[in-house]
This record gives structure tokens, C-alpha cells and sequence, in this order.
């Protein structure tokens, strides 16, 4: 909004001189008498136009879509003016990039439409003749839904799925979310029941920032057959975080029983967490792998690695939790086997808490590498392999020897 003051300012000393002009008194020439002046009228203030709103969206340093903030500019437009701005915003040939100011302001429109009158947004919505362009706003509709009429959102999703079909059906994932939280605030029996329709209608659910009411009877929609049938498709549990908010230890008994690898719920690479969060569910991670028999212990680690590698900070802090010495020693040479994820810098020291040195120089001989969870992270740089020939050396390698591994590392980093 910063971008619409000087817009505004501008506008205002740019008008006010030429008023100022206008309406100033004649000049008073001596001897001679004044005209009387008629009254000169105002002309009423001139509407924003699609291209005000434009240059807006392309001047403001930060979007937050979450919240209309082009509705104070919006306040005084009747439904009529609004359909025309859609309608021009949507005649623009980028309306069906993501993230540009045509497809921007047309959401933002169709926000307000239905903040006024839902019924007559959504005629407007189901009359556009391009599918693409209408696949385009169902996220809008679904996003901006209104709070209050939950249920009736869901009802329209499942009545109108041709709609909401793009991207897999996610456009709708939000009516979901809606409706889910407002039959949260009924008891889990409500849930399960919203959940029976979600999934008779193949519409998404997506966990997130799902907001339940303070002491939820989480256990009781874990045991029902809706979240079962969720877990045998491997869609984890989409009420995980709140119920790791009310109750750590319940909640991760839970995803524990309900998944081979728990790490992969509890530290995705989207998930924004505290170092301080990351660290209580990676011990409660370790003391699932210490509670368990070697072969399984060998196994979980396996499993969890994979999530981890996209966590380094809960990586650390499985090498130094684990109970068992071998149990930490897999951690870092499985840190070593990601180095193409984690990169050569975090991998080192890993290898560094590895063994001897010795164990070190043969587990560089020989480690097969994983493939890149993100984007390799590249061959190292020359000062991390000044660091890496020093550590060599100081670990027993002979000068040939180290730049034989050197040479092997970077051909696996290449």
C-alpha cells in the first residue's frame, strides 16, 4: 500500500494548484470594478482504472493475498464496475500467468464480488466462456470463499468438480480446509463425516495451518476408518501438527503407527520450524530408533535418512542423540552417501564424528553415493579442498591417495 500514497499525494497538490488557479480572485485593477464570478462546479472524483490497479500491483514491494488489499480502493465500485474491471483483467494475454499483475488483480476483484454478493460472483464465474480462463479463477473462488458459509462451499465443490479439476483437483483444497475446520468445532464425529464426502468426491486435503478447537478428540478421529483408509494411500495425517501442538507425545505415537518413515510428516522441507521444534521431534525420532531391535534400528535409520538429508539441523542432532555408537556412525556415513543433497562442507563433518581415520579414508574409497534430493550442490570449492586435503593427510592418506579421493569426490559432486 506504500505505492498508492505518493499516487494519492500527487494527485492531491497536482489537483489542488489547478483549483487554486481556477478559483482565485481576479485581480483587482484600480478604477475598475470586479465582475461578479459564477460558482464553478466540481467535477466528481474520477474512478481508479484497471491500469491504476496494474501499475499498483507492479509498484508494491510485497503481495499479501491472504487478505484483499485492494479493497479500500474498492469500496465505492457497484457490482456492475467490478464485472467490467474482471472483465478486462481477464481480456489481458498474461491472466493466465501465475504471478502476474493481470491474474493478481483478478483475483483480488473476484474477492471482493463475493465479500458482497456470492450469489451473483458466481453466476458471473460459471458464465465465462474460456474453461481455461475460469480454471484459472476456481482457485480464487475456493480461496476467498467466505469463512462463514464453510459447508456451503464444500457443497459446491462436490456439485460443480469440473470446475475445481485443474491441478490435479487442488483448486479446491482450500474449500476443503474450510469445511474440515468448521466441522472441527463439532467434535471429530463431524470431521469424519466431512472426510466421507471429501473422499467420495476425489477432493484433495491438505493439513498445513489447520486450525482445531482447543482439546480436540484427536485420538478419536486417528481410530476412525476415514483416516485409516487415509493412511493405506500414504496420505499421512493431515491433522498432525495441531495435534503435536495439544499433545507431542500422542500425536507422534500416532504417526509412528501409522508410517514406516515419521520423519517424512514431521520434518518436511516445507514445513517452517524453530530449531528449537526441530530438535524435540528428532530426539522423539531417536528415541523411536533406540526403542527398537538392531535390524529395525538399521532399517528406520535408512528410512528417516531420506527425510533428513533436507534437514541437516535434524541430521546433527540424530548424530548426537542416537544412543548406540554404530547407530550414529550409519547417520554419518549416511550423511557422507548425500553429499550431492547436504553438500561437501556439512558432509565433512559428518565424517569427521565417523570411525577413525582409517574407517574415514576407506568409507571415501568406497561410498556409494544417493542421488540429489534438491539440486546438487556442485563440485567443491578450492578452499574446501585446501580443507579436505588437510584433513587427508592428517587422517594417514598418502599425497597420492588424497587426490585420488579428491578427484573421486568431485567426479560424484561434477
Amino acid at each position: 500500500m506504500k505505492a498508492l500514497l505518493p499516487l494519492f499525494a500527487s494527485g492531491l497538490i497536482t489537483g489542488g494548484a489547478v483549483a487554486w488557479q481556477k478559483n482565485r480572485p481576479p485581480a483587482v485593477v484600480p478604477g475598475v470594478a470586479s465582475a461578479p464570478q459564477s460558482p464553478v462546479s466540481k467535477a466528481p472524483p474520477k474512478k481508479w482504472e484497471v491500469r491504476n490497479f496494474i501499475d499498483l500491483i507492479n509498484d508494491a514491494p510485497e503481495l499479501d493475498e491472504s487478505s484483499n488489499f485492494l479493497a479500500p480502493q474498492l469500496t465505492d465500485w457497484s457490482d456492475a464496475e467490478l464485472q467490467k474491471a474482471l472483465n478486462e483483467a481477464l481480456a489481458s494475454p498474461d491472466c493466465v500467468l501465475d504471478g502476474s499483475s493481470s491474474k493478481i488483480l483478478a483475483r483480488m476483484l473476484v474477492a471482493e464480488w463475493m465479500r458482497r454478493d456470492l450469489t451473483s460472483a458466481l453466476a458471473w464465474f460459471e458464465a465465462i466462456p474460456s474453461e481455461t480462463m475460469r480454471s484459472e479463477l476456481a482457485s480464487a473462488v475456493s480461496f476467498y470463499w467466505p469463512l462463514d458459509k464453510a459447508e456451503e462451499g464444500l457443497a459446491y465443490a462436490v456439485t460443480h468438480p469440473e470446475f475445481f479439476a485443474g491441478n490435479g483437483g487442488t483448486h479446491a483444497w482450500k474449500i476443503v480446509h474450510r469445511a474440515l475446520e468448521s466441522a472441527a468445532k463439532r467434535g471429530p464425529e463431524a470431521v469424519v463425516a466431512c472426510l466421507a464426502t471429501v473422499r467420495e468426491s476425489k477432493l484433495p486435503i491438505s493439513g498445513g495451518d489447520l486450525q482445531f478447537p482447543a482439546n480436540f478428540d484427536f485420538q478419536t478421529l486417528a481410530n476412525s476408518q476415514e483416516v485409516e483408509e487415509l493412511w493405506k494411500k500414504g496420505r499421512g495425517i493431515f491433522f498432525a501438527e495441531a495435534w503435536l501442538k495439544q499433545d507431542r507425545n500422542a500425536a507422534f505415537d500416532c504417526i509412528a503407527a501409522a508410517s514406516k518413515n515419521p520423519a517424512a510428516q514431521l520434518l518436511t522441507l516445507n514445513s517452517v520450524l524453530p530449531a528449537a521444534e526441530v530438535t524435540e521431534r528428532t530426539t522423539l525420532l531417536a528415541g523411536w530408533i533406540d526403542g527398537a531391535d538392531e535390524a529395525q534400528r538399521e532399517e528406520r535409520i535408512e528410512d528417516i535418512l531420506k527425510s533428513c538429508l533436507v534437514r541437516p539441523d535434524a541430521l546433527e542432532t540424530l548424530g548426537k542423540t542416537l544412543k548406540d555408537p554404530a547407530d550414529r556412525d550409519q547417520i554419518h556415513s549416511g550423511a557422507l552417501r548425500g553429499i550431492r543433497t547436504i553438500g561437501a562442507k556439512t558432509a565433512f563433518a559428518h565424517l569427521e564424528a565417523y570411525g577413525d581415520g582409517a574407517q574415514r579414508l576407506d568409507l571415501l574409497e568406497t561410498f556409494e553415493p544417493l542421488p540429489p534430493l534438491l539440486m546438487p550442490r556442485g563440485r567443491m570449492t578450492a578452499e574446501e579442498v585446501s580443507s579436505l586435503r588437510e584433513k587427508l593427510g592428517s587422517w594417514g592418506a598418502s599425497p597420492e591417495r588424497t587426490e585420488n579421493i579428491i578427484t573421486r569426490l568431485q567426479g560424484i559432486l561434477k
